[in-house]
């Protein structure tokens, strides 16, 4: 099944997250699961101008319940500042949307950037964890 933008980057959120199960994608969200009755969903925000994303949205559902919480991230409370490829001016990193073409604005995220994201999105989901899993993931470390 070939993916859209949004679902290859918030792919690459996903699967490093000890605490995201079995991610799948559809539309511009990757969603998976948590726990047995716990969803969680993955997308790309705008936080001040429209089709500039510098921001994941996480949000739990319980399936019996509704939503239970959400948060979202700033990509440079984690990234901080990044140079632009073409400038080497430095901006706050976003994905920008123009008429349909869809890409890192003046630059590309490493892997250790995506590795650094995940992190933090993992450690959001922890809290919310069953009580099992956070204590064998504390006990390994």
């Amino acid at each position: 099944m070939i993916q859209n933008f949004y679902q290859t980057e918030l792919m690459k959120i996903a699967v490093g997250c000890t605490h995201f199960h079995a991610p799948r994608c559809a539309g511009r969200a990757c969603i998976g699961r948590l726990t047995e009755d716990v969803t969680v969903k993955l997308t790309f925000a705008s936080t001040c101008i429209a089709n500039q994303y510098n921001a994941v949205r996480i949000r739990l559902f319980n399936r019996h319940e509704g939503e239970i919480d959400s948060l979202m991230i700033p990509l440079s409370d984690v990234w901080g500042k990044v140079r632009m490829c073409s400038t080497g001016d430095m901006i706050a990193p976003h994905i920008w949307d123009d008429y349909g073409k869809v890409q890192w604005y003046g630059f590309t995220p490493t892997s250790e950037q995506y590795t650094a994201l995940s992190s933090e999105v993992n450690e959001y989901l922890s809290a919310f964890a069953e009580p099992e899993q956070t204590e064998s993931l504390d006990m390994s470390m």
